[in-house]
């Protein structure tokens, strides 16, 4: 997780960043304050793979009963281990990688409408790409775009 933030623009990928910053941290926390049943760095493993997985094929139409049959479990128990891992629920997590990617072709290529990044990242509904940016960024994309054009 240092590695990949080391080597990282920190400008563009600050949100990325601070997505493996906070999952770093639970991990040390995780691992100096065990909690009772399945140890949260158990479910790290046991969920790797189709975190790997996710991070690859962001952009495609993933859905939790697909996640769940590639980690071999149920899509309840699925839910809760990675809930218990990460500490968000799986499509937040796909949403951030999705918010992170459009974040970079927002700055990398300006003259693209936000509706084809929005569609090249995985969200088939414009709207529902606003409120996912605007919730997460709190600012639209437009706003988040010019906002850091104007910085550089």
């Amino acid at each position: 997780l240092l590695n990949r933030m080391q080597h990282s623009d920190l400008l563009v990928d600050y949100r990325e960043n601070s997505v493996l910053l906070y999952e770093l941290l639970l991990r040390i926390y995780e691992e100096l304050n065990p909690e009772n049943g399945v140890p949260a760095h158990s479910a790290q493993a046991r969920l790797e793979p189709v975190v790997q997985w996710m991070q690859v094929h962001f952009a495609e139409v993933l859905a939790l009963p697909e996640l769940a049959a590639r980690a071999g479990v149920s899509e309840a128990q699925f839910c809760r281990l990675f809930r218990s891992a990460y500490h968000v629920r799986p499509m937040e997590y796909l949403n951030y990688l999705r918010i992170a990617e459009a974040k970079k072709q927002l700055l990398s290529a300006p003259e693209r409408p936000v509706s084809a990044i929005a569609a090249a990242v995985g969200f088939g509904n414009l709207s529902y790409f606003g409120r996912v940016f605007a919730r997460t960024e709190g600012m639209s994309a437009r706003e988040w775009k010019q906002m850091h054009l104007s910085e550089k």
